[in-house]
């Protein structure tokens, strides 16, 4: 299954199962796992203390057939998780929470009857495009890997107006995610007590 976040895949595939990633970091990133969901800090975000939330298993949208209930309740609990964990560890700070999915495809009867543009890889009725071994996108194992949906939550902490960001526009995070995973990590075990 592909990620939405490519670079961040093997982080959600190995947080818990030991074994070394890549940069040899053993899931440092990792804020909580569980049967359901990897909740970590992802490589450069645009924001200090962001927490992406990833289900284990693959599907393109919260809302499709193959995500069970009890999914979608190990979902909340993560949420709840991760927020409890950014208002202990940053002082009660704004934050906001994006699902991001793979888009809903048009219903071929309304798409039919409306004339619009098409976007590259979308077939007349709305669908897209068959792959070339004529697999739809949306089927896992069917020729494209599906989207896989995640959440993000993203506190709002006053940073320093550096050059890079007042200037130029460019965010810049002044903690590395291992830091922010420890942290957060360190403030779930101090509300655990």
């Amino acid at each position: 299954a592909i990620c939405a976040a490519v670079g961040e895949a093997e982080a959600i595939a190995k947080a818990t199962s030991g074994e070394a990633c890549s940069d040899g970091s053993q899931g440092s990133r990792v804020v909580f796992a569980d049967e359901h969901f990897v909740a970590f800090a992802p490589h450069a975000a645009c924001q200090r203390g962001t927490v992406w939330l990833c289900p284990r298993s693959c599907s393109p949208r919260i809302d499709a057939p193959a995500v069970a209930d009890e999914e979608v309740a190990a979902f909340g609990r993560g949420l709840q998780r991760g927020c409890a964990a950014l208002y202990k560890a940053f002082d009660d700070p704004d934050f906001n929470v994006a699902v991001y999915g793979a888009p809903r495809l048009r219903d071929r009867a309304t798409a039919a009857s409306r004339p619009a543009a098409r976007p590259a890889g979308v077939d007349s009725g709305g669908q897209p495009a068959a792959a070339s071994d004529g697999a739809h996108p949306d089927r896992a194992g069917g020729g494209v890997a599906p989207f896989h949906w995640y959440a993000v939550i993203t506190p709002h902490l006053l940073e320093d107006c550096s050059l890079a960001r007042c200037q130029y526009g460019l965010p810049i995070s002044g903690l590395l995610p291992e830091a922010t995973a420890a942290k957060l990590r360190a403030a779930l075990s101090e509300l655990a007590t």
